[in-house]
């Protein structure tokens, strides 16, 4: 169930749904057992996406930083921008420009 997410994270499609189907098991089987991770489906594929993305901010990627967003599976730069800030505390800007590194 991990690999799975981690294998396809980038996709922005990927879904609980998309996971449970490739799972063979319902979504709310899916959801418990996240839930004795004491974490969701959601929480663990943004955490997935969201690491991708600042690895590649840490090297100092010449993409663009929606590029990048996009690249690792996220379809809203807003709250991609969101996330990010409150995961690690600073901008992807700031990220990208040597903060924290």
């Amino acid at each position: 169930m991990l690999r799975l997410v981690r294998q396809s994270f980038s996709n922005s499609d990927f879904s609980l749904e998309t996971a449970a189907n490739k799972l063979c098991i319902s979504k709310r089987k899916l959801q418990r057992v996240f839930q004795e991770l004491e974490s969701s489906f959601t929480e663990h594929l943004n955490e997935e996406r969201l690491q991708a993305v600042d690895k590649v901010l840490r090297e100092r990627s010449e993409l663009a930083i929606s590029q990048v967003a996009y690249q690792c599976g996220f379809s809203d730069i807003s709250h991609f921008n969101h996330l990010y800030r409150r995961r690690f505390g600073l901008s992807p800007t700031e990220r990208r420009n040597g903060a924290n590194t």
